[in-house]
């Protein structure tokens, strides 16, 4: 059956549009990396949510998945790209520092933490470091896990925080 035409418009009609992006499932298993990082093509929105009560002077420890009591990195079903980072706390942060910063590798042993990380403010609860797409590329297969490091003068009342990475991933590259 023929596609009905517009009347100011006479190609074909686009496709609806559908809201929201399909869940993306991530393994906890390391596979080879494959292929550059996209700029263009299908790309869908994903959040990957971690939690953690940050302790003072702690060095790139790891972050848990929810429902996990051990640190597990994610495995990218597909390319990427992380476009932001944010944090929402259960208490504000009141002294000292302390930095999440996402890492990306080919392996669970070749993990390397992304160059820009995301400060939590003093005085805050939450907060969000966006970056340009395509700044911290990943491959499929390639994964992905968070850190935080904080300083001896770290306080925050014991204030549990839900860190989320935020990627764009191409879903062309089954």
């Amino acid at each position: 059956m023929p596609q009905p035409r517009h009347p100011i418009n006479p190609g074909p009609r686009p496709s609806p549009i559908t809201i929201g992006a399909p869940e993306v499932q991530y393994a906890e298993t390391a596979v080879p990396a494959a292929g550059p990082v996209p700029t263009t093509g299908t790309t869908s929105l994903q959040a990957l949510t971690f939690y953690v009560t940050p302790a003072a002077s702690q060095s790139s420890t790891a972050l848990l998945r929810p429902g996990s009591a051990a640190a597990l990195s994610l495995v990218a079903p597909y390319r990427g790209s992380i476009v932001a980072i944010t944090h929402s706390a259960s208490a504000n942060k009141t002294a000292g520092t302390c930095t999440f910063t996402p890492r990306l590798g080919a392996g669970t042993t070749s993990l390397t933490k992304i160059k820009e990380g995301h400060a939590w403010n003093n005085g805050t609860a939450n907060g969000s470091t966006a970056f340009s797409p395509g700044t911290h590329g990943f491959n499929k297969g390639d994964v992905l896990d968070i850190v935080y490091d904080t300083d001896a003068a770290y306080t925050s009342s014991g204030a549990a925080v839900e860190v989320t990475i935020w990627v764009y991933v191409d879903q062309n590259d089954a």
